[in-house]
């Protein structure tokens, strides 16, 4: 999966579910390409790095929203409690 780093935007509109299902499909390719280069199969060793900034990206893009998702329900917790 090629990733522009300007598409950090696409990242933020897209469901939990399918940033999971995109972050375990790169971590299986990022497996197999450190495999590959073991090997001596791999012809471009900086598939390894961009993969691993790809997984980068989507973890904190899911880590930001985990923690918006905590500050509304505080949000609203705290609400109640003024009533």
């Amino acid at each position: 999966m090629k990733q522009q780093r300007n598409d950090i935007t696409a990242l933020h509109t897209t469901k939990i579910s399918e940033l999971e299902s995109q972050l375990r499909e790169l971590e299986v390719q990022l497996a197999q390409a450190r495999l590959a280069k073991v090997a001596g199969k791999l012809k471009d060793t900086a598939t390894i790095k961009r993969t691993s900034d790809a997984i980068a990206r989507i973890k904190t893009v899911m880590r930001e929203q985990a923690l918006v998702a905590g500050q509304d329900q505080e949000e609203t917790t705290e609400a109640k409690d003024e009533k």
